[in-house]
């Protein structure tokens, strides 16, 4: 498992069940939080999830949170099942660690206090998104022109860089 907000980096984590959603993005798992060290439910992105395979969970604790999350529909615990969920996860979980992130785009709103580029987000059905302030040292002076569109292209072997798309 790679860190999260609530699970430390190579925590032992349970896949219980595949949120599939989006093409299979997120996977319900219990682990222990990395404060508290009390076992909890989330949902995490399948990529941060690694090398699933099946095991046997004798934890009475974790059997409960399992328990507890299948109240509604019967849990198929059998070893076929977690062989199968766990080729899935597998297979989901390369695919997002290969596929490239979406480009962000951003419109130039303009220099905030002589420091910063001032840049809105767009989201892909055009809505306006959060405000973001980046050094200018880092915008080459055809991006400070207000009214420019950005793309934030994050770097697979160097660092992140902003592109621009046009007016």
């Amino acid at each position: 498992m790679r860190g999260s907000k609530h699970l430390r980096a190579g925590a032992k984590v349970w896949a219980i069940d595949p949120f599939w959603g989006e093409g299979g993005e997120h996977v319900t798992v219990i682990g222990r939080h990395r404060a508290s060290l009390r076992y909890i439910r989330l949902v995490v992105p399948a990529h941060h999830v690694t090398a699933f395979r099946p095991r046997l969970v004798y934890s009475p604790t974790v059997l409960a949170l399992v328990a507890e999350h299948f109240v509604h529909n019967p849990w198929p615990g059998t070893q076929e099942a977690a062989a199968n969920l766990a080729t899935n996860l597998s297979a989901v979980a390369e695919k997002m660690r290969e596929r490239p992130a979406a480009p962000r785009l951003f419109h130039v709103m303009g220099i905030h206090a002589a420091k910063a580029l001032r840049l809105r987000e767009l989201s892909a059905d055009g809505e306006l998104g959060q405000i973001l302030d980046i050094p200018l040292e880092l915008a080459a002076p055809a991006m400070r022109e207000v009214g420019t569109t950005l793309r934030w292209i994050r770097g697979q072997d160097g660092p992140n860089r902003l592109e621009i798309v046009g007016p």
